[in-house]
């Protein structure tokens, strides 16, 4: 991610995890409108793999963390991205070779890819649980 395009890049990140995370602390859980949102759902009665995240954003940002939990695990990660998002802006300013050393890290790759297939499984368990209790 280096080159001259990628500060704005950077700051358009930023400005949108920063917009996620301040409406989020605007709305509760228990404010979203009962309709469903995810197409998947309404399609087919069955969660997507991110169904709940935006719940479990506005209870973390509400300290409910408990019921962050019970609507979607992962949204404790995809909240620390979303903080880190509106922080690295700040931290790589002048700093290219921190940015490319942090994306092309084996870690960080391998990290992501691992996150990838655990949210997916965590998606497909969740579905195959909804499908068999029914």
């Amino acid at each position: 991610m280096t080159g001259q395009g990628n500060g704005t890049t950077r700051w358009t990140l930023a400005a949108g995890a920063l917009a996620a995370l301040l409406a989020s602390f605007l709305w509760t859980p228990s404010a979203f409108p009962k309709l469903q949102l995810c197409w998947l759902r309404r399609l087919t009665g069955v969660s997507c793999p991110g169904c709940g995240l935006t719940r479990a954003f506005c209870a973390i940002s509400h300290g409910d963390l408990p019921g962050a939990w019970s609507f979607h695990p992962f949204g404790f990660v995809f909240y620390a991205g979303a903080v880190t998002l509106v922080v690295w802006p700040f931290v790589a300013r002048g700093r290219a070779d921190l940015e490319a050393r942090v994306v092309r890290s084996r870690r960080v790759q391998v990290s992501v890819v691992v996150f990838v297939f655990a949210l997916l499984a965590f998606g497909f368990a969740r579905a195959w649980a909804e499908v068999a209790g029914h």
